[in-house]
């Protein structure tokens, strides 16, 4: 985080910080392939492949990009098997931050 301040003026403690629009954050991080998978869940084995899950997260954001049919259960499109990727990230996957969560 001092990093970020001292060359960029970012506080990285502070959500607007993150806003991709005006900041590249994403150089202060680790990148996604940087992570070794064998210590990941594979989306399937998370919440994410949980049709209900999928269904309100439809229903709030409207995002029909992140999630797909399988076998008729609304699962997410993950990146690589581990990663859902927010709409500002799927083009570009590597200039965003990583977030892993450790429970489900």
């Amino acid at each position: 985080r001092l990093e970020a301040m001292e060359t960029a003026g970012l506080a990285l403690d502070f959500f607007r910080s993150f806003n991709a629009t005006w900041h590249n954050t994403s150089q202060f991080f680790n990148n996604i392939t940087d992570i070794d998978p064998a210590g990941l869940l594979n989306c399937s084995e998370t919440k994410l492949a949980r049709h209900e899950v999928n269904l309100l997260y439809v229903d709030v954001t409207n995002d029909t990009e992140g999630v797909e049919l399988v076998d008729g259960s609304l699962v997410a499109k993950c990146h690589a098997g581990h990663w859902w990727l927010a709409p500002a990230c799927r083009k570009e996957p590597e200039t965003c931050i990583p977030v892993i969560d450790s429970g489900d």
